[in-house]
């Protein structure tokens, strides 16, 4: 009987301390996921010009370890969301801004940095072949959009330049071109940020 009555109360420890454990982890997840969001609203504020480089370190070392690591991640995706294929050489201030951003917080800011600079001349190389492609296709479709042009004139009399974007046939070969070229680039690019996260310290 007594056998019986202190196993009983051993089980009924274990499921206590089970939940209790349960209790800790649901936590530690939940102040993880508030400092992932701390981290974001820094880098925001860093990139808005409410705050600067110094004010993201000050903050990220007021945490440590898994803290740390959780304010950093939350940073890093913020700033990280800068860096992406550029539509025109306008991208260059958010893009240095951002990049400065990634090298204070990081522990290898030489490699950083180094490695933000030829993502810059991966982008303007990427709007220059863009940019070619764009011509070529251009200059491609143009003896066709000629004759389009002179059968119109044929027909109404008035002569009118035709745009090459409003033709349905010429708007699928620049889409296919342009598609192919922006996904080159980005898969490029998805692997240089992925080194990039191991130099930031926070590689998944």
């Amino acid at each position: 009987m007594y056998i019986l009555f202190m196993a009983e109360i051993k089980s009924a420890l274990e499921i206590a301390l089970e939940r209790t454990e349960g209790m800790e982890t649901d936590r530690s997840k939940i102040a993880a996921k508030q400092l992932k969001i701390e981290g974001r609203k820094a880098a925001i504020a860093f990139l808005d010009d409410k705050s600067t480089a110094k004010d993201i370190v000050k903050a990220l070392k007021q945490h440590k370890g898994d803290e740390q690591t959780a304010f950093k991640l939350g940073a890093v995706e913020s700033l990280l969301s800068c860096v992406k294929l550029p539509t025109d050489e306008g991208y260059k201030d958010v893009f240095e801004k951002a990049s400065e951003g990634l090298a204070v917080i990081s522990d290898s800011p030489s490699e950083v940095k180094q490695m933000l600079t030829q993502l810059s001349q991966f982008f303007d190389q990427y709007i220059q072949n863009r940019d070619q492609m764009e011509k070529q296709l251009m200059a491609q479709f143009e003896p066709l959009l000629k004759q389009k042009e002179e059968a119109a004139f044929a027909q109404t009399g008035n002569r009118r330049s035709i745009d090459p974007l409003d033709e349905p046939e010429f708007q699928k070969i620049y889409s296919q071109n342009m598609g192919n070229l922006s996904k080159n680039y980005s898969e490029a690019l998805t692997q240089a940020k992925d080194q990039l996260k191991q130099f930031l310290g926070i590689a998944e």
